[in-house]
């Protein structure tokens, strides 16, 4: 499966952006892998899951989409280098389902726990992408106990 491929490991290892254009290219990357382990996830495909990528340009014009949308989650891929996260916990809040936040890896993950420690919401879960196809099964499972 992808989440034992190269796209991790990149994250892991090498992940700087250091331009608007680099940055923009690293969050459709990202997204993309968040679609690639959703189409691969056997217990995602189980629940029937279908989901919707939007593109970063639609999320110009309109941000109140999530990146990713499912009818049980929405992702929201985050490359770590906003300077405002208002639109991010607007996004966060105003959703009904568990939010999943994924991040390129744990450095980056451990500032943004402590940047949305403030939200108060249950269903919030903020994730290195090393950790996204577990986190995704986890969800899954905990609606099929409801």
């Amino acid at each position: 499966m992808v989440h034992n491929n190269f796209y991790i490991d990149y994250f892991e290892k090498n992940f700087r952006c250091d331009d608007d254009k680099r940055m923009t290219d690293c969050h459709k990357f990202m997204m993309s892998v968040v679609a690639d382990i959703l189409m691969h996830s056997r217990v995602f495909q189980n629940h029937k899951g279908t989901f919707s990528v939007y593109a970063v340009s639609d999320l110009r014009i309109d941000n109140t989409l999530p990146d990713v949308y499912t009818p049980f989650f929405d992702v929201e891929c985050e490359t770590g280098f906003k300077h405002d996260l208002k639109s991010l916990k607007s996004r966060i809040l105003k959703s009904s389902k568990t939010v999943i936040v994924v991040l390129p890896n744990q450095e980056i993950k451990d500032r943004y726990v402590k940047l949305l420690s403030g939200l108060k919401k249950r269903k919030l879960r903020i994730i290195s992408m090393i950790e996204f196809p577990k986190t995704v099964y986890d969800v899954l499972r905990s609606i099929d106990r409801k």
